[in-house]
């Protein structure tokens, strides 16, 4: 595929792409880059399950499919049965903690030290927000080939037509990343991508440290149509992997910077 030569640490090609988690109706969309997972386990666990589809028409294969990653909050578990623990879910629950009105059913004080709330809040991020990936192919890391971002484009119209299929509320796009991706798509279709307004940042997220949380708020104009929506530069900071109160700081943050300014 031509995108290889964009994701510089190569992805799953075999693999079960994955367009899309939760409510394709939920007011409040985050975007992330692509599935965070080693492509050679994508690939093996495909490999395992592909026989199971046997006999399925085409038509049961896309119900299924569906099925997966509409309700995958409830469906992904652990060895034991049991609703399956996993920080990146639990920092996006934290970030989105603070989003008043956004469809999502999060606890407004959640004790993050309590793993059972952290669980619970797993879970109603993945069921209750649409997550969608740009590229839907799983990598365990992702980095651009500035030579060949042009490749992307047909992934952001993608997108672009999911978000605009409906109203939201909220959209979020969840790396600095997507800054340059924009630009580039600009390129092809002037105007889509409002990236005027400058960056911000916030106060230092933790007393005696260094990091500032950074965001930009954008507006996307398609099919007639204007979205406004944020990009949360600081999400994928390694030193918030854990430190679930530290992100519900910076998504404080980036909502009162979203609740600011209006659509145009």
């Amino acid at each position: 595929m031509r995108l290889r030569e964009n994701v510089v640490e190569g992805f799953s090609a075999k693999g079960l792409p994955q367009y899309f988690i939760g409510n394709r109706q939920g007011k409040t969309v985050m975007v992330n880059l692509n599935p965070g997972m080693d492509a050679e386990k994508a690939d093996e666990q495909w490999a395992c399950k592909k026989k199971s589809f046997n006999g399925y028409s085409t038509a049961a294969f896309v119900e299924y499919l569906l099925d997966q990653h509409t309700n995958f909050g409830l469906y992904d578990k652990d060895d034991q049965g049991e609703i399956r623990y996993d920080e990146f879910d639990v920092k996006q629950a934290a970030l989105l903690t603070p989003w008043r009105n956004s469809g999502i059913a999060l606890p407004e004080n959640p004790d993050w030290s309590d793993r059972n709330v952290c669980v619970e809040a797993k879970t109603r991020v993945l069921c209750d927000k649409l997550q969608l990936e740009l590229v839907p192919y799983a990598s365990s890391k992702f980095a651009i080939n500035p030579k060949k971002i042009h490749l992307f484009r047909p992934y952001v119209e993608v997108l672009l037509d999911e978000i605009f299929s409906q109203p939201r509320e909220y959209v979020l796009f969840a790396s600095a990343i997507f800054e340059r991706i924009f630009k580039d798509y600009n390129k092809e279709c002037p105007g889509t991508f409002d990236l005027s307004k400058p960056v911000v940042y916030s106060n230092v997220l933790k007393e005696g440290g260094s990091l500032r949380g950074k965001c930009k708020v954008i507006t996307m104009t398609y099919q007639g149509k204007t979205q406004k929506a944020m990009i949360a530069h600081t999400f994928p900071s390694q030193a918030l992997c854990r430190a679930f109160a530290l992100m519900q700081k910076y998504g404080q943050f980036c909502y009162l910077e979203y609740a600011k300014i209006n659509n145009a």
